[in-house]
C-alpha cells in the first residue's frame, strides 16, 4: 500500500480532472436562469389583465343596462309631459301630481345619464389600462421565451457533457487501485480536490510552496505523498 506506481497517480489526477470538470457544470447547471421570476411575472400581468378584461365587461353592461333604463324613464316622461301640457287633464290636483312625478323622472333620467358619462369616461381610461398592461405582457412574454429556449439550449448541452463524463469516469474509475480510490475520494470530501499536480515547485490545489524535501522525494520515490498545506496528494511528472 505504501508502493504506488505513478501511473495509479497519473490515472488518478484524470479522475481530478473529469470530477473539477463535472462539478464546475453541475455548479453551472444549478445556477442557469430557467426563467421562473419572469414566468411568474407573466402569470401576475395574465391575472391583472383578466381582472381589467372582466371589470370593463361589468362597467359596460352597467352602462347598456343605465341607458335602458334612462331611455324608458325618458319616454315615460315624455308621455307624462304630453298629457299634462296637451290639456288632457283638467284636475288640479291630478295634474300637480302628474308634475311632480315627471320632475321626480326628470331627476332619476338626469342621475342615469349622469352615470352613463362616468362610465363612458371610466371605460375609456379601463381600455387605456388594458392596452398598457397587454403591451407589457407581449413584451414579457417574448423575454420570458428568449429565456427558457436559451435555458432549454445550454441545460441540454450540459446534460449531455455531463453524461459524457461520468462516462469516462465509469470507464476510468477501474484501473485505479481500491485503496487508492478511496484515500482520494476522503480527501476531495474534505479539501474540494483530492490530488494536485505541483508545477514549477507549487502545489495547484492550494498554491503553497512544496519543500525541495518533497519535492525530491516526488522525483525518486513511488508512493503517496501529501501536500503539507491541503492534505491533497500531489503529483508530479517530468
Amino acid at each position: 500500500m505504501g508502493e504506488v506506481k505513478r501511473e495509479q497517480l497519473r490515472l488518478l489526477w484524470q479522475l481530478e480532472e473529469i470530477d473539477d470538470d463535472l462539478q464546475a457544470i453541475r455548479n453551472k447547471l444549478a445556477s442557469l436562469d430557467d426563467g421562473s421570476n419572469l414566468k411568474q411575472r407573466v402569470d401576475v400581468l395574465r391575472v391583472e389583465l383578466e381582472r381589467l378584461r372582466r371589470e370593463l365587461r361589468e362597467m359596460r353592461r352597467e352602462m347598456e343596462d343605465k341607458e335602458l333604463e334612462a331611455r324608458g324613464i325618458e319616454d315615460r316622461r315624455r308621455s307624462m309631459e304630453n298629457r299634462i301640457y296637451g290639456g288632457f287633464v283638467t284636475n288640479p290636483k291630478e295634474l300637480e301630481a302628474m308634475e311632480k312625478e315627471a320632475e321626480m323622472l326628470r331627476r332619476t333620467q338626469d342621475r342615469l345619464e349622469e352615470r352613463v358619462l362616468e362610465l363612458m369616461y371610466a371605460i375609456e381610461d379601463k381600455n387605456v389600462q388594458i392596452r398598457e398592461i397587454e403591451a407589457q405582457l407581449k413584451k414579457e412574454e417574448r423575454e420570458y421565451e428568449g429565456v427558457r429556449q436559451a435555458y432549454e439550449k445550454e441545460y441540454k448541452e450540459l446534460s449531455e457533457r455531463i453524461v459524457f463524463l461520468e462516462g469516462k469516469r465509469e470507464e476510468l474509475l477501474p484501473r485505479i487501485e481500491p485503496y487508492l480510490l478511496e484515500r482520494y475520494q476522503e480527501i476531495r470530501a474534505r479539501e474540494g480536490g483530492g490530488i494536485a499536480k505541483v508545477e514549477k515547485g507549487v502545489c495547484s490545489g492550494c498554491g503553497f510552496s512544496v519543500s525541495q524535501r518533497l519535492l525530491s522525494r516526488l522525483r525518486e520515490e513511488e508512493t503517496l505523498i501529501y501536500c503539507e498545506n491541503c492534505g491533497r496528494i500531489l503529483f508530479w511528472e517530468e
